[in-house]
Formats: C-alpha cells, structure tokens, sequence
C-alpha cells in the first residue's frame, strides 16, 4: 500500500479497490473448494484402502460433507460481501441451490468414477436419476424465483418514480 501524503486524502486505486474486493470475496470460495477438495480426496483414499464390502462409507461422507461445506461456504461468503450482517432469503435461496447442485455433482462423479473400481447396486442408480429430478426441480426453483422478484423489484422501483412525478 502507498503511504498517504500529510494534508491530503488518500485517493485509492483501482488496484487497491479490486485488491480489497477480492481480499473480502475470494477467500471464503477458495476456502471452501479447498475444503471440499481435500475432504473428497481423503474420502477416495479411504474408498481404496478399506476392504470390499465398506467401501461406500467413506463415499457417502464425502458426498454428504460437499454439500454442507458448500452450504455454508456460500453463507460465509454472502455475509462477508454484503452490507448486511444477517442472512436475507436471497442468500439462503442461493447457499441452498449450491447445496443441493454440488451434492449431485459430487454424487455423480463419485458413482461415474468408482462405478468401474467398485461394483453399483441397482439402488444407487435408482437413487442417481430420483436425484437427478430433485436437482431440476430445485434449479427450476431457484431460478424462477429469482426472475420473479428481479421483475417485482423493477416494478415497485418504476411504480414509485412515477408516484414522485406526479
């Protein structure tokens, strides 16, 4: 950071405006995947080393902990980028739809990918395309409700400068 000059305000920069922005945005994401990252790749280590027949213990964790760390990681980092200390239903729309996308995707790679190591039952299938339909519907949701009260805000922002006009 530059030192300020006696007398004079100090004028950021873009650099230290895009800096502190990534500072206080960045670093709950980053944290997150990494959480996410290693807790997963523990998980598939786990998955290679204990015997047949117990192997799907350490991938249901790491399927379940996705989620939540994603949930929360979404929370903290909306809390932290906003001007609001509380949690607002649009962020909890959002933490919601990243819980339930990132468990699906971690639930399909984990079926994709160990699906040749390790033998799949037929229930695992079953629950991939039920899940599989729960995701669409939640994103279906989300972004529907999302348009709806994009377009009631421009609504009642447009309803009330007319109402100033006249």
């Amino acid at each position: 950071m530059r030192k300020q000059v006696q007398g004079l305000k100090k004028c950021p920069n873009q650099l230290d405006v895009l800096y502190e922005r990534i500072n206080t945005t960045m670093q709950p994401i980053t944290i997150t995947g990494a959480a996410v990252l290693l807790i997963n790749g523990l998980c598939i280590l786990l998955a290679a080393i204990i015997p047949t027949g117990y192997y799907w213990y350490p991938a249901m964790f790491g399927i379940a902990s996705t989620g939540l760390i994603v949930f929360f990681g979404v929370i903290i980092q909306n809390l932290r980028s906003g001007t609001e200390k509380e949690i607002s239903s649009e962020s909890m729309r959002l933490a919601t739809a990243g819980l339930i996308t990132s468990t699906y995707i971690a639930l399909v790679a984990y079926c994709v990918f160990l699906a040749e190591t390790f033998k799949l039952a037929a229930f695992s299938e079953t629950l991939v395309t039920n899940f599989t339909a729960v995701v669409g519907t939640v994103l279906a949701f989300f972004f529907g409700s999302s348009a709806y009260i994009e377009a009631r805000t421009k609504t009642e922002k447009k309803g009330s400068s007319e109402k100033k006009a006249e």
